[in-house]
């Protein structure tokens, strides 16, 4: 382990939790633990970086840095303190050193909230700015004891913290009363069982029984899945059990009490027999079927008057084109070089020929997936993200609200939603009841490309339902021989283990990750910035954190740095943190453009962006990025970086998805026997959701009541 002495500059809840430290004039991301400190506040990390030269430490704990009076005299006389200047910093600082000899004590930092109270007050530090400080040197001290006291249940530092956070200063006291509060906290139900059983709470108190609905939830949401199979919810119970510190009882007790609790819905499924929903889940399914009924409801016929474009489309385009006949619910999909986009432009200037000032809406679930279609329809119409589109506004400093909704609705119109495989179910009921009735509604995805983060697959759901106009595009339009990218796509799913390799399509296998780095260097001098490195992991030795700061520290000599980060100019950049209040969001890529004292300029899909030192925070390099982030958009030339020192990240869909983000080459850089594992692994667990059978229920219940409906 190392220690980093600096100062503390923010924290963030990003990808894993971490802040930000400046050491020595360099700035580190410490990753585990994010406490809520003020800025500058002299702290001591100990940690250990991730690699060599690493400026990602993971943090092993954390304490107040004592050991420069000077760092602490210019803490407190900075911005955070009023009416503190150098003069009273410094009696500040002399009285806690008087007051620590005095107590026998070898650091302040192991004063008493008391203690420090008493020398601010012999230091006549103003009322306000005597409380905060207070607080800003016991607050590291209450977090370690509060960590020493949740030890022994298995707690770490990130637990103390996030208690911390919460309770303040009454956190162990409302930990005993209720370990279960926990749970909300982010510990884990086994360290929140030991405590409270500990405590002696009986294992059939209700806190007890709803945190056990809440970790069945929140395991069920965070799978992709909208409910769970009644086999699965025994076996979550059973794992539950065997890892509890109480002694076992029946788990159908247990089942039993769950179920009682009113936290779940029952539901019956031809294909899956009982489904268990958490409630929330539950209603959002009800409310999507009744949104997608209600846009398919009353379907009004629209002046189509026949195609009359500049190209000859199939009879797969053809139909989708001819779906603007009538308003509604449709879909369209089908896999690269299927014609999608060319579809899509044809379909926009159908709409445009009727005449019927209505506006069009084109909108996709991330910025590279907006920028994507953008660019493939020559710019004839501007996409927007699904939340730019929803008009999202911040709503305090975590949450935000969406200002178009079900009382306040988008102009009538035509909405197309691409890439909606990557829509999950709650963002797409939130899209659904801003969209008003008698608008003509079009989902075009590819369902064998990844699923979406967020729970559900509801583009899978719909068609499957059988219930809405449905156009699958089936014909390759680029050359398959010429086209290997197309090719291996059509082999991938038809789960053959091997792919072809030509001109376009190139496969070069090592036995070593520093192998790969060298090749995927080698491709990249290459290509520059007209490829995109893709990997399967962030982790590793052929991860995107290495490979980005591998590519970062090559790129940066003779460059000009922005302050005391590591960007530099001509950098590219990820957003990987949704801002409402500015207006960036997780996943747009851009390039900086400039640099000037405070801020840099980057050229994003949409415009040019002013980003400060501390919006950098929310950014990070993007030469290499994982396939999930890119799922959406589109480069060139695809460097594909395939190592199996994570096997369990291998799997087709992964492979199949990474392979189609090229338009034009692909070369793929692997462990050798890494494609192949890929290849033959079984991918992702199947989710389970209800909306497909919700859907088809709704459809008879429609057919019963007489009521009309464009199915």
């Amino acid at each position: 382990m190392e220690k980093f002495c600096g100062k503390f500059i923010r924290s963030e809840s990003i990808i894993g939790t971490y802040f930000i430290l400046e050491s020595k004039g360099k700035i580190y991301k410490c990753f585990g633990i994010a406490p809520e400190l003020y800025p500058g506040t002299p702290i001591v990390v100990t940690g250990k970086a991730e690699f060599e030269d690493s400026k990602n430490i993971t943090v092993e704990n954390i304490g107040l840095d004592t050991t420069d009076d000077q760092k602490m005299i210019y803490f407190l006389s900075g911005r955070c303190f009023k009416k503190v200047g150098m003069v009273a910093a410094r009696r500040i600082v002399e009285s806690l050193n008087k007051r620590t000899k005095e107590s026998g004590l070898t650091s302040y930092g192991e004063l008493k909230y008391e203690d420090i109270q008493e020398c601010l007050k012999e230091a006549k530090t103003p009322k306000e700015a005597a409380l905060k400080i207070t607080l800003a040197l016991t607050g590291i001290q209450e977090r370690s004891r509060l960590y020493e006291k949740i030890k022994e249940f298995g707690g770490r530092l990130p637990d103390a913290e996030s208690l911390y956070k919460k309770y303040f200063t009454g956190a162990w006291q409302a930990f005993k009363n209720d370990p279960y509060i926990g749970i909300g906290c982010g510990l884990s139900f086994n360290l929140c069982d030991k405590a409270a059983k500990n405590f002696g709470v009986d294992i059939f108190d209700k806190n007890r029984i709803r945190a056990i609905c809440r970790v069945i939830a929140d395991k069920t949401e965070a799978s992709g899945n909208c409910c769970v199979k009644l086999s699965e919810l025994k076996r979550m119970i059973h794992d539950i059990q065997k890892n509890s510190a109480f002694e076992p009882v029946a788990d159908a007790t247990i089942m039993t009490a769950v179920l009682s609790s009113r936290e779940f819905i029952i539901d019956e499924d031809p294909g899956y027999g009982h489904l268990v929903y958490p409630h929330r889940l539950y209603q959002i399914e009800q409310v999507i079927a009744d949104e997608l009924f209600r846009l398919n409801s009353q379907v009004q016929k629209l002046p189509y008057k026949g195609y009359n474009g500049y190209f000859k489309p199939d009879k797969d385009q053809l139909k989708a084109i001819e779906l603007v006949r009538t308003t509604g619910i449709k879909i369209i999909t089908g896999g690269p070089g299927t014609g999608k986009t060319t579809t899509i432009k044809e379909i926009i200037k159908a709409y445009e020929d009727m005449g019927l000032g209505n506006p069009i809406f084109l909108c996709a679930p991330t910025g590279a997936a907006a920028a994507r279609i953008t660019q493939a329809i020559d710019g004839q119409l501007r996409a927007v993200t699904i939340h730019k589109q929803l008009d999202v506004r911040a709503l305090g400093d975590n949450d935000y609200i969406f200002m178009y909704n079900k009382k306040r609705q988008l102009s009538k119109g035509l909405y197309i939603i691409d890439e909606m495989s990557m829509v999950g179910e709650q963002l797409f009921l939130n899209l659904l009841q801003a969209i008003p009735s008698g608008s003509l509604v079009i989902l075009s995805g590819d369902i064998e490309q990844l699923q979406s983060v967020s729970a559900g697959t509801v583009l899978k759901d719909i068609i499957d339902s059988g219930c809405f106009e449905t156009a699958r595009l089936t014909t390759i339009h680029r050359q398959a021989k010429d086209d290997l990218i197309i090719t291996n796509y059509l082999r991938i799913l038809d789960k053959q283990t091997s792919l072809l390799t030509g001109k376009n399509f190139i496969i070069e296998e090592y036995q070593t990750s520093d192998d790969l780095i060298r090749a995927t260097a080698r491709y990249f001098k290459k290509w520059g910035t007209d490829s995109q490195i893709l990997s399967f992991t962030r982790k590793g030795n052929a991860g995107k954190v290495h490979i980005d700061s591998l590519i970062t520290q090559a790129k940066s000599r003779g460059r000009e740095r922005f302050l005391k980060t590591d960007y530099y100019d001509g950098d590219k950049i990820m957003i990987i943190r949704n801002n409402y209040r500015k207006g960036y969001w997780n996943g747009d890529i851009g390039i900086i453009t400039g640099l000037t004292m405070s801020s840099v300029t980057a050229q994003f899909y949409d415009g040019i962006r002013i980003l400060s030192e501390e919006d950098l925070m929310d950014t990070e390099h993007a030469w290499c990025c994982t396939i999930h982030k890119m799922q959406g958009n589109e480069n060139d030339n695809i460097i594909l970086v395939v190592d199996d020192e994570y096997p369990n990240m291998l799997y087709r869909s992964i492979m199949l998805t990474a392979i189609t983000r090229a338009k034009k080459n692909v070369v793929i850089i692997a462990k050798k026997g890494a494609i192949e594992k890929a290849l033959k692994s079984e991918d992702e667990i199947i989710r389970v959701t209800g909306l497909c059978n919700t859907l088809k229920r709704k459809i008879e219940d429609v057919k019963r009541s007489g009521s009309q409906s464009a199915c």
